[in-house]
């Protein structure tokens, strides 16, 4: 879950949907800096070779139904790429015979886009940040680990709603227009507000009762601890 903090309590509490076992969201503290609504997705290089480009080979049409484009940069105002115009299998080689990836895919603001239509942008060496997401049903399953390593929230818009009311000097009739306007906005906090990613197996809750739960990725068998 992610909570935020302030001088009352909770403020703000609801589920997430973290990184797989292979894909694991890091430990790690950073400064929560702006936020963007209505993102673009710039997809990461390992994801372009692993899941877009043997997709894309299968299906022609797969961008166009993904709201994906090609360019040399995740610049969306850089010439666009036609797909025809690159031999795509040449990225699918083995290791010692792949072509660099010199190409980017990115899926334009939508209210489709993977990211959903807002996200929280605490800068990392991880690119690890919280966003809203298409998929929904993913938060009503007890174990929440289907991410690429990014945390997605249940109630984006209710953390766009703290942050902005709180934390930036935009008033809600601001943020309603750019989030309605579908294009891409950056919005920049005027206090600071730190983020911490934690792995916790047992915690004491508000009631003051134990909680212990799974060690999904085996950081405590790791450790040879036993509870």
């Amino acid at each position: 879950n992610v909570r935020v903090i302030d001088t009352n309590g909770t403020a703000v509490a609801m589920a997430v949907v973290v990184g797989q076992r292979k894909m694991q969201t890091p430990i790690f503290s950073a400064n929560l800096q702006y936020v963007t609504l209505n993102p673009q997705w710039g997809v990461p290089d390992s994801i372009a070779r692993n899941e877009v480009i043997p997709k894309l080979l299968k299906d022609p049409d797969y961008l166009v139904s993904h709201n994906m484009v090609i360019r040399k940069s995740y610049d969306l105002n850089t010439p666009e790429i036609t797909q025809d115009s690159v031999d795509w299998a040449a990225y699918l080689l083995e290791e010692k015979d792949k072509e660099e990836m010199t190409y980017k895919f990115i899926e334009v603001p939508s209210k489709k886009n993977g990211l959903g239509r807002v996200k929280f942008i605490f800068p990392n060496k991880h690119s690890v940040y919280m966003h809203d997401t298409q998929s929904k049903s993913l938060f009503k399953r007890k174990v929440r680990t289907y991410s690429h390593g990014c945390v997605r929230l249940e109630k984006p818009v209710v953390m766009l709603d703290y942050i902005s009311k709180n934390y930036t000097e935009k008033t809600p009739e601001e943020v309603e227009e750019w989030y309605d306007s579908l294009e891409t906005h950056h919005m920049g906090l005027t206090k600071k507000l730190p983020v911490h990613t934690a792995y916790l197996t047992t915690y004491v809750d508000e009631c003051g009762d134990l909680l212990v739960l799974n060690d999904i990725y085996g950081f405590d068998k790791s450790q040879k601890l036993n509870f």
